[in-house]
């Protein structure tokens, strides 16, 4: 049930005396965001620079995998204080990162740890560590981001979402309350089916959030219904886009059926955002508060490059040069008209999806498999392809051997429970599994003939 919005004013009161008496860091790293935003590109980059020289002579000292290259190497921190040198500085790979977790953690620990886990748009499950310093700077950031679709606190916000524990960290009667007074809507579109996304459609027409937060192909999908059930257009709200790649079908699409300006969000739970379009969509500008985005070598294939990114928050587990798996163009051209001073990347691609459908009907979004596998550390990669509407081949790539019943066992429970019980699972324990001939893994695979009324998944045609 979709309640009645909350009164925007008392929604707004409560949202920042909540934020000040419990995150006053939140605040605080928001408001310093927002003063970079309005320095030169040069400054910040010079500042950034600074926190990277900054950040290399605390992983010295106090992160083991690290303190252990400078000393087998013989080099010093100050060899790579510039861009430039930093650049050499050798890159962490998401096999290193699995392999050195605990060697990648730093001795020194100030703030609380907790772990994360991400399949990643490569289907690569990662497990690592954050610190509450870093999670409060990240919702800083969010807050930032929210900030240029113009959302602010109070305003209606809805969240399309794909993340099975984010949604499931917003159903119980605590959160739900919250929720409401702070008039925001959690719907989980992993798996929906199209009566039911319709009768949603129906009440979010009614309900009229300012700002709508969605994977892309949740966005479609609504934006399907609305053009499908001929709902009217919402009064110009926000879409932020994340997740998946943002093509121009995608965006004219969504802007056109649900009357909305789009946004694309770029990051990873890592490293949380990284860039952000701004109102003047020439691209998406790197928050270098947070991040320091490379682009790596360009391929001769596709003409995009690899992105490489230095987080500058989580001291619990530096990531410096980490290759995420994601690929990029440079902006070019004039300076954006928008006057934020953070440089720019024109395009992100990487983050694909086949939407996987089953025999009643249902859509299940690609990522649901990809949550699927958060947190069992023994699987190195993995990949869905569905052949048929009622078969689903699942292979899967170990670290190591001797778990393959207790997995198979724990997918097919969830699976048929959660999808579809007349699903056949064929499972395939690889030792490797290869990438595409394009060289792109592709973590779900749907063979099946693009019916009429399926949504575009933001795959780029080529």
């Amino acid at each position: 049930m979709i309640l009645p919005p909350f009164h925007n004013g008392l929604s707004e009161k409560y949202i920042l005396r909540a934020r000040r008496k419990h995150q006053p860091y939140r605040i605080d790293f928001y408001n310093y965001m927002k003063s970079q935003a309005v320095r030169s590109e040069q400054e910040n980059v010079s500042i950034m620079t600074s926190r990277i020289r900054s950040l290399l002579e605390y992983c010295s000292r106090y992160v083991p995998y690290y303190r252990d290259f400078f000393k087998e190497t013989g080099a010093e921190p100050g060899d790579f204080g510039s861009l430039e040198q930093f650049s050499k500085f050798p890159a962490l790979t998401r096999q290193t990162l699995l392999d050195n977790r605990e060697t990648l953690k730093s001795d020194l620990q100030t703030y609380r740890v907790f772990k994360n886990s991400t399949g990643g748009s490569t289907g690569e499950p990662v497990t690592f560590y954050q610190d509450q310093v870093y999670l409060l700077r990240s919702l800083a950031s969010i807050d930032f981001a929210s900030s240029l679709c113009g959302y602010l606190p109070g305003k209606k916000q809805l969240f399309l979402w794909g993340s099975e524990r984010d949604v499931a960290q917003n159903i119980d009667w605590k959160k739900r309350v919250k929720n409401y007074i702070g008039n925001s809507l959690w719907i989980n579109t992993f798996g929906i089916s199209r009566s039911r996304l319709y009768y949603l459609a129906e009440k979010i027409s009614k309900w009229r959030p300012d700002v709508i937060f969605a994977y892309t192909s949740s966005a479609r999908l609504l934006a399907e219904a609305f053009e499908k059930k001929k709902i009217r257009p919402l009064p110009n709200p926000a879409v932020q886009l994340t997740a998946e790649t943002v093509t121009a079908l995608d965006r004219e699409y969504i802007a056109k059926n649900l009357g909305a300006e789009v946004f694309n969000r770029y990051g990873s739970r890592e490293v949380s955002i990284v860039a952000h379009e701004c109102k003047a969509h020439r691209g998406l500008h790197i928050f270098t508060p947070t991040n320091y985005l490379e682009l790596g070598e360009q391929e001769k294939d596709t003409g995009y490059f690899p992105i490489i990114v230095t987080n500058l928050t989580n001291r619990t587990m530096p990531l410096l040069r980490y290759e995420i798996g994601d690929l990029a163009l440079p902006a070019t051209g004039e300076p954006c008209p928008c006057g934020l001073g953070f440089p720019r990347i024109a395009h992100v691609t990487g983050r694909i999806s086949d939407l996987i459908r089953t025999p009643s009907g249902d859509l299940f979004h690609g990522e649901y498999f990809t949550h699927l596998f958060y947190g069992i550390e023994v699987v190195r990669r993995f990949q869905v392809e569905q052949t048929s509407l009622s078969d689903l081949s699942i292979r899967i790539e170990m670290s190591e051997p001797g778990y393959s019943e207790e997995i198979t066992s724990y997918l097919e429970r969830k699976i048929h429970a959660e999808v579809d019980a007349s699903i056949r699972l064929n499972f395939e324990f690889r030792d490797t599994i290869n990438p595409s001939e394009s060289g792109k893994f592709r973590y779900t695979i749907s063979r099946l003939p693009r019916d009429p009324g399926m949504v575009l998944t933001g795959v780029e045609q080529k």
